[in-house]
């Protein structure tokens, strides 16, 4: 990074700061690169209708259904219920939780979200 960006950010933030706001700034850099393939899809295959949205937040829910009932001696279960209490195995965006993006395209997908902490499946 060059020297003079990283003075120009210490400027605005602590010494303590400067990681934080390099990482504020790859995450809104992997958001704007989703928002683009997202919008590069819509334009390609239509908009995604509600009956769809639901039929892939049922899927995520029976996969992980699935995954829990590969774990039953282990505490996953619990530990997810209380990073997602009342989910019913649906993904969310609270802290500490993994995003999981389903896709046909993992291909572009993972280029796009390499080096996050997203998994990405195929649908």
């Amino acid at each position: 990074m060059p020297e003079e960006l990283v003075e120009s950010i210490k400027e605005r933030v602590d010494a303590r700061g400067v990681s934080g706001y390099v990482v504020a700034a790859a995450h809104q850099d992997a958001m704007g690169r989703l928002r683009e393939l997202a919008e590069r899809i819509e334009v390609e295959h239509g908009a995604v209708t509600d009956e769809e949205q639901q039929a892939a937040l049922d899927r995520v829910a029976a996969i992980d259904g699935w995954h829990d009932e590969q774990r039953p001696h282990s505490d996953w279960a619990q530990v997810r219920h209380r990073r997602h209490p009342g989910s019913r195995g649906r993904a969310g965006s609270r802290a500490g939780a993994q995003a999981t993006v389903f896709t046909s395209d993992t291909d572009d997908m993972n280029q796009l979200l390499a080096g996050h902490s997203v998994r990405v499946e195929k649908l």
